[in-house]
């Protein structure tokens, strides 16, 4: 089974997750059962309802605090995180004080001493400590010494232990995501007025795509953040998929001209025809240029594909008042199209990049070793089913082969395609 997170229409928090999960078949009173696991000393219950947000009818869940407080944690004073002021900030609504927080490690013990599955402890754990690398990182502490006020609050533990619980309920093999978009403006946080997106979620997010809209509001909160860069594999397009599950995890939140929803599909992989090509789409980047040497054309080339281009080709043309010039053509996948554009225009001064969207036919591939009079030689197979189409001598052995033996490359491809 295929999990794809679709956090691309109003963001993503904990509770907005699991309602959705909710809807996708997660039972609620299992979550709650292995919830109550945790050695909490809170009063907590567990509140989910179907209503609609703008129309569309979803799951909303709440976690509550019913009265009872945690004992302060003396770790307070070691340090704090980014305190988010989320009573109007993000979905949650709750009745108690988000001012309790614990110590990274009260957490971890917290979870490590539960009776939950030890797959579920791990996960849990690790969502945890990236929020806390990435506070660590932000104010300058250990992790050790880093202590949780949002994030350590009740329902922040519930949310991040409950979407553990929950991808191994569901049984997912495969989890991807729709890039994910967040709002603009400003939050109040303990340590003064920052913007959004928030200091944490964006630590939290570094190196994977993200889309700021126009909303002003905060849309990824750092407890939906860290459930996000945990569990997705991969960000951008669904493929080629079977869908058999959509649900809709419901926020509080009104916001103009979109639902506060969070939505997520249940699918499986369609098995492919033996005999079709491969598929997928990238991203074409096109520029044309005119006034740089070739020199540096070469090099920028070269610094295109190391920071991960599938390909770069460059063609000779014609431009305006009849100067020769090239068009620089850049293959990239979707999530690395916007750095890609940005590098492009640094390097070579453009001042714009035409994007396209390609989807690409390719033959099956893999890779064989044959042996030959001047050593075993890698070669590339394309194959269309059981039809092999093509047949090439990897370059970098032929030309090892080359020079080893003294002879010439032609003679080193013969004997590996005869091989």
């Amino acid at each position: 089974m295929h999990l794809h997170i679709d956090p691309s229409i109003s963001g993503i928090s904990g509770d907005m997750f699991l309602g959705a999960c909710i809807e996708i078949g997660l039972d609620p009173q299992h979550l709650e059962s292995e919830l109550r696991k945790l050695p909490l000393p809170e009063n907590w219950s567990c509140d989910f309802s179907r209503t609609t947000r703008g129309d569309i009818m979803g799951t909303k869940l709440d976690f509550r605090n019913e009265g009872h407080s945690p004992p302060k944690d003396k770790s307070h004073e070691h340090g704090h995180s980014h305190d988010q002021n989320h009573d109007h900030q993000h979905e949650h609504h709750h009745t108690h004080d988000h001012s309790h927080g614990r110590h990274f490690t009260t957490i971890r013990k917290l979870i490590e001493s539960s009776e939950l599955s030890a797959s579920v402890k791990q996960r849990a754990i690790s969502m945890f400590e990236r929020v806390g690398y990435a506070e660590a990182a932000i104010h300058g502490k250990t992790l050790e010494e880093i202590h949780f006020h949002e994030v350590g609050a009740l329902d922040s533990i519930l949310d991040i232990v409950g979407a553990a619980v929950a991808i191994e309920s569901l049984g997912v093999r495969k989890i991807t995501s729709s890039v994910p978009v967040d709002g603009h403006g400003s939050l109040e946080c303990a340590h003064g007025t920052f913007p959004v997106p928030a200091p944490a979620t964006l630590k939290i997010l570094e190196g994977r795509p993200l889309e700021q809209i126009d909303v002003a509001s905060e849309l990824i909160t750092p407890t939906g953040a860290a459930i996000l860069a945990e569990l997705a594999e991969s960000f951008g397009p669904l493929g080629k998929i079977r869908i058999n599950k959509t649900g809709y995890g419901l926020g509080t939140r009104k916001l103009k001209g979109r639902p506060n929803v969070l939505r997520l599909l249940l699918c499986e992989e369609v098995e492919s025809d033996s005999n079709a090509f491969e598929t997928d789409r990238i991203t074409l980047l096109q520029t044309n240029i005119d006034d740089i040497t070739g020199e540096r054309i070469g090099h920028v080339c070269a610094h295109l594909m190391d920071a991960g281009a599938l390909d770069v080709a460059v063609v000779p043309i014609l431009m305006k008042k009849g100067r020769p010039g090239h068009q620089m053509q850049v293959m990239t996948r979707p999530d690395q199209a916007t750095a890609l554009s940005a590098e492009l225009m640094q390097a070579t001064g453009a001042l714009g990049v035409r994007v396209y969207q390609v989807d690409r036919l390719k033959l099956q591939r893999e890779i064989r070793t044959v042996e030959t009079p001047y050593g075993p030689i890698r070669l590339k197979v394309g194959m269309l089913g059981d039809a092999i189409l093509s047949r090439k001598p990897e370059a970098d052995d032929v030309r090892d082969a080359s020079k080893s033996h003294n002879v010439s490359e032609d003679t080193v491809i013969q004997a590996a395609l005869q091989a």
